[in-house]
């Protein structure tokens, strides 16, 4: 008896704690998540910010606590005609932008034609209208409307007048000059007038050109000391501007290293905060999972865990809030669940 007593006592002392070792491991490895949950998840999400949406006015949005002020023309509203008609813009091609999107739009039909319709309006204003890149580019000239969005709407309704303008107003350097430029807008924003140019079949010399310049301008400037945010969205950017380059035809396997650079440098920003710590991470969230989905990025785990982050910010009433004011909802909720949907729709 006193043998087995030993040896009970003995195995207690061995196996037990391997056996709660074991348990420990088993806790802490991450679960497979059930994708039908997941989906269910995302579908739910969607249909209750569509509701926030249809619901919610832009001008209130944009306004938010200083509406009373602003609607009577106070001095004290923080906003001037141009930042507001910018805001609206932005918001407005949000809108515009879900006509593209693989996403059941129902109940938001109205919305969409009424920020089209605006648009719509404006775009055809700006072949007579001037340049302003004063915003961008302290050695220039003020001019009548923004830079980024004379290339951003010439691209969503491709409008060859406005192409054409852009065209003649293109440098070597760019559209903007290196020296006295917002390296992070300049970066960005041409982006988008490069995309302007291939979609009206610019010829190739020229946009391997421009994108040599953003290639080296994105190496120079993830070595600076811009916040972290900044860097990430910089790279979201090339990598849409990869991905249309691609769909109007051009050869961009020369940039395979550069575009699996970008795509590692996300993760790495988001995943390990490997560069430095995120301040705004709802925008780093929902741009980087639209862009990586976009292109089909094969890290499937890690879009599952942004979409999950984006599903927990979701506030109560549908919205995502990007700041303490409590403006710019229809922007980031936009954005949310596009980046959500398309992220559905090519892994679930």
């Amino acid at each position: 008896m006193q043998r087995k007593y030993s040896l009970r006592i003995f195995l207690m002392r061995r196996i037990l704690p391997i056996i709660f070792v074991i348990g420990v491991i088993f806790l802490l490895i991450p679960k497979p998540v059930d994708e039908r949950i997941l989906n269910e998840r995302i579908e739910t999400s969607i249909e209750k910010a569509k509701v926030f949406l249809a619901n919610k006015d832009l001008i209130d949005d944009i306004y938010a606590a200083d509406y009373g002020i602003c609607m009577a023309g106070s001095k004290k509203c923080p906003f001037d005609n141009e930042t507001f008609l910018y805001k609206q813009i932005d918001a407005s091609l949000d809108f515009v932008f879900l006509k593209d999107e693989p996403m059941n739009v129902s109940g938001l039909e109205k919305k969409i034609e009424e920020a089209d319709k605006f648009l719509r309006n404006i775009t055809a204003s700006l072949p007579n209208s001037s340049v302003d890149y004063r915003y961008i580019d302290s050695s220039k000239k003020r001019g009548d409307f923004a830079f980024d969005l004379y290339c951003i709407l010439g691209w969503t309704y491709n409008n060859t007048e406005i192409y054409k303008t852009m065209k003649k107003e293109l440098m070597p350097y760019g559209w903007v000059n290196p020296r006295t430029s917002d390296e992070f807008r300049k970066l960005i924003d041409e982006t988008w007038c490069i995309s302007l140019l291939a979609a009206n079949n610019e010829d190739e010399q020229t946009i391997k050109h421009q994108v040599n310049i953003k290639q080296s301008e994105f190496y120079e400037f993830i070595k600076g000391t811009q916040y972290q945010d900044r860097k990430v969205v910089s790279a979201v950017h090339l990598l849409l501007m990869f991905d249309r380059l691609e769909k109007y035809g051009y050869d961009i396997s020369e940039y395979s290293e550069l575009i699996e650079f970008c795509k590692s440098y996300i993760v790495d920003s988001i995943k390990y905060e490997k560069y430095g710590k995120l301040s705004y991470p709802l925008e780093d969230y929902h741009l980087s999972l639209y862009s990586l989905a976009k292109i089909h990025h094969n890290d499937k785990s890690f879009l599952q865990g942004l979409a999950e982050k984006l599903l927990d910010m979701q506030s109560d009433n549908g919205s995502w809030i990007v700041g303490t004011l409590d403006r710019y909802r229809i922007m980031s909720t936009l954005r949310c669940i596009m980046a959500l949907n398309l992220f559905k729709t090519n892994y679930l």
